[in-house]
């Protein structure tokens, strides 16, 4: 004799049945699991601080130190720059390099100092990005001429 089991009932030798863990009203359900939100995580900190800028005169380039206090992404961009970025995944000091385009290289190269201002600004992960601004010199040897 084949018995199946289909949803609380027993069909045993062509007739259904009740299983005998149900009542006579119907089948019996264990409560419902009740699902309770997760909680809200705070925002990702999206303070900095700038510690400071090493000027590197041998080829007019220049190192931010830059202080995060949480992971993600330090952006530093400006005009007569390249934009670079630079990732952490804990908080740390980060070094992000400011190299200067051509125009400007030139500029630095003929005058010996010249002063820009560069944008850096700080994106955490999941947070919202903030954006100070400063006005480092670049500084250059300049070139002797012969």
């Amino acid at each position: 004799m084949l018995s199946v089991l289909v949803g609380g009932l027993v069909m045993a030798g062509g007739a259904w049945a009740l299983d005998e863990g149900e009542a006579e009203g119907g089948p019996v359900y264990a409560p419902a699991p009740v699902y309770t939100p997760a909680p809200v995580a705070a925002p990702a900190s999206n303070g900095f601080r700038i510690r400071r800028v090493r000027r590197v005169r041998r080829n007019g380039r220049a190192i931010v130190f830059v202080r995060v206090f949480a992971p993600g992404k330090v952006f530093v961009w400006g005009r007569g720059i390249r934009t670079i970025r630079r990732g952490t995944r804990r908080p740390k000091v980060v070094r992000v390099p400011v190299r200067p385009k051509r125009r400007l290289l030139r500029y630095l190269r003929r005058h010996g100092q010249g002063r820009i201002r560069i944008n850096i600004g700080f994106r955490p992960h999941g947070g919202i990005a903030r954006e100070p601004r400063e006005r480092p010199v670049l500084l250059r040897k300049k070139r002797r001429r012969r």
